[in-house]
């Protein structure tokens, strides 16, 4: 895994079937907004382009765990599910 900028922060990724911000990849979404966003139940969330495992603006920091985003696993030919 290669090394990250722990100040680096999640950025939106918008579905293009839905056409709402992506969840973040493998983390809960609140009861409040999960009718506002994108999330596994819509075709597109597994479509290109992949959301990540942060929140807009949350950085690697404040997550504290290793850095390996969807993008960056699928441009490897890597299942980010399976990760």
């Amino acid at each position: 895994m290669k090394e990250c900028d722990p100040k680096a922060a999640g950025s939106p990724v918008e579905c293009v079937v839905c056409h709402r911000t992506k969840a973040p990849r493998g983390r809960s979404v609140s009861p409040e907004m999960y009718g506002s966003l994108c999330t596994a139940d819509c075709p597109g969330f597994y479509c290109q382009p992949l959301s990540g495992d942060l929140w807009p603006r949350e950085t690697r920091e404040e997550f504290g765990f290793a850095c390996s985003t969807a993008q960056e696993l699928f441009e490897q030919g890597r299942d980010p599910d399976a990760e």
